[in-house]
């Protein structure tokens, strides 16, 4: 049971013949039910924001473009719009391996060139400052052959 009102986060990371998936969703629970469209505005709010960030990414980022470069774009929109990073590695992504410790981050350091994997995840867990709820939604991209990012 998860009450009335409330905020449940999945997030898998299927593993099938040594291919990884990822995938993360928040979903809102109002009157005992989830719901696509929710009427407490916090939960409007993240929701939309975690949109937002997604199509702004897909907006900006190159093959070129350094883990990091990502990390801080994330990171500025997020803080711009009054909200803050929560993920545990303070990280916004990573790329997807066929094991664990290959992954490479979008964190503060990592000047690999998310050109240089094959797929990589953007995932930014979030939370209005001061704020109750914790948002997340994650997908996996590729760069096309046009160079522009594509979700999977």
């Amino acid at each position: 049971m998860v009450g009335q009102l409330n905020l449940v986060t999945v997030d898998l990371s299927p593993s099938i013949e040594g291919v990884w998936g990822d995938c993360a969703r928040s979903f809102v629970v109002e009157n005992g039910r989830w719901t696509a469209s929710p009427n407490l505005p916090e939960f409007q709010e993240g929701i939309a924001f975690e949109q937002k960030l997604h199509a702004r990414m897909l907006a900006a980022v190159k093959p070129d473009m350094r883990f990091m470069d990502l990390f801080e774009f994330a990171n500025a929109m997020i803080s711009a719009e009054g909200f803050e990073n929560l993920d545990f590695l303070g990280n916004v992504g990573h790329s997807i391996e066929s094991t664990r410790e290959h992954r490479r981050y979008i964190e503060k350091d990592n000047d690999d060139r998310l050109g240089e994997v094959g797929l990589f995840t953007f995932e930014p867990h979030i939370r209005k400052v001061g704020g109750a709820w914790g948002f997340k939604h994650e997908n996996i991209y590729y760069f096309g052959p046009d160079g522009r990012a594509v979700e999977l």
